[in-house]
């Protein structure tokens, strides 16, 4: 509890729409981990074409996510009760990769 792994192999996912969001956020993440002393590395960035498409969304995760991934964020596009994405993604990776994972959705932030 008082001690955590460097997050040293991450990465953030995003729609193809929302590109200057998911550099808003890793740059945000990237200042919130400094300021905290939270020993971290730069998240790979990976933008999901048909960003609107849970099997585009499945597709791409397939082809990036391997053992040695410690965690992933999903950047979904849609407002708070409102994003068709959410339930069938989280469902696909609690299945499929059971690594730590958060969704945010895009007009959260």
């Amino acid at each position: 509890m008082f001690e955590q792994p460097a997050l040293k192999i991450w990465g953030v996912f995003h729609g193809d729409r929302d590109g200057n969001i998911a550099k808003q956020f890793t740059s945000t993440m990237g200042q919130c981990l400094q300021q905290f002393g939270y020993e971290s590395s730069e998240p790979s960035v990976f933008p999901v074409k048909g960003g609107l498409n849970a099997e585009a969304w499945k597709k791409e995760l397939r082809s990036k996510l391997n053992d040695n991934i410690q965690a992933i964020v999903l950047l979904l596009p849609g407002n708070k009760g409102n994003c068709k994405l959410y339930d069938e993604l989280k469902r696909f990776l609690l299945q499929e990769y059971p690594i730590p994972s958060q969704v945010v959705l895009c007009g959260t932030i």
